[in-house]
């Protein structure tokens, strides 16, 4: 490769490089919740600056570099388009949950007002605060993103619900399957490309409704109701363990029903 032929290349990815990277700064300025990624992408294009003056600098390799820097610039703006309107939704409905995934994306402490809205979302959702923090912080993510996250989450719950019972926590118990419930419900919706804000009652009727099969639906309903009775127990302790055991069980011949319809449309 002559000297001249070298410069142009150097000069078309320079070209390239640095629109990229003016690009990036202004998704940094206004966007927070994806900061690691565009770190790693300015990160990649600064490192990419210095290998393209270096004598031992590959032209090939550095195109291949410059296309999956553009690909991945790529996914992150069209998440963020996503994110900005899956968090507009949000801001109409529950202002203050949207606050507090703002925070919790930006690694910020919850103090006062939020803290004590925090707390009040993990008796709505009866999961744990880290699993809680974790879904605040990736609320703008692509749905079909988080599958295996909501599979791992409802196994993880309706096993802990077990052992409760086993135990003899029939209050405890009741919870996580609440938990496990709202797991199963947003794993469904992942499957199916659909947000749902997972500590609204309402917006999982309005998720089954639009979203799940006519044939399945009456199974999913009566899945959310029951176990939401289980759930009112968990504060209440209103069922008496003859009533409770009867609940328990029925609940978990829909759960089972309603499991095996989801787990059929699980991406191979």
């Amino acid at each position: 490769m002559s000297t001249r032929q070298i410069e142009l290349w150097r000069k078309r990815l320079r070209t390239i490089l640095d629109e990229l990277r003016v690009e990036v700064e202004k998704l940094y300025e206004r966007n927070q919740m994806f900061l690691a990624q565009l770190e790693e992408i300015k990160k990649s294009i600064d490192d990419l600056l210095v290998v393209l003056y270096e004598s031992s600098a590959q032209p090939e390799k550095l195109l291949n570099e410059v296309k999956r820097l553009k690909a991945r610039l790529r996914d992150v703006k069209s998440q963020l388009e996503l994110g900005e309107s899956q968090l507009f939704e949000i801001r109409k409905a529950w202002p203050e949950v949207a606050s507090l995934a703002e925070r919790v994306a930006k690694g910020q402490r919850l103090e006062g007002l939020e803290e004590k809205n925090f707390k009040e979302l993990t008796k709505a959702t009866g999961w744990d605060e880290a699993d809680l923090r974790e879904e605040l912080a990736r609320l703008g993510e692509d749905p079909s993103e988080s599958i295996e996250r909501y599979k791992e989450l409802f196994e993880k719950y309706s096993q802990e619900a077990m052992e409760l019972f086993r135990q003899g926590d029939t209050r405890q118990a009741a919870e996580k399957m609440w938990g496990a419930v709202v797991a199963l419900v947003k794993l469904y919706a992942a499957i199916k490309g659909v947000f749902v804000a997972h500590w609204s009652r309402s917006k999982i009727d309005c998720v089954i409704a639009s979203n799940v099969e006519p044939e399945y639906r009456k199974l999913f309903r009566e899945l959310v109701d029951r176990a939401h009775v289980l759930h009112e127990h968990f504060y209440e302790g209103s069922l008496n363990e003859k009533l409770f055991r009867e609940r328990w069980d029925e609940m978990l011949e829909l759960l089972k029903e309603a499991k095996e319809v989801v787990y059929k449309r699980l991406p191979q």
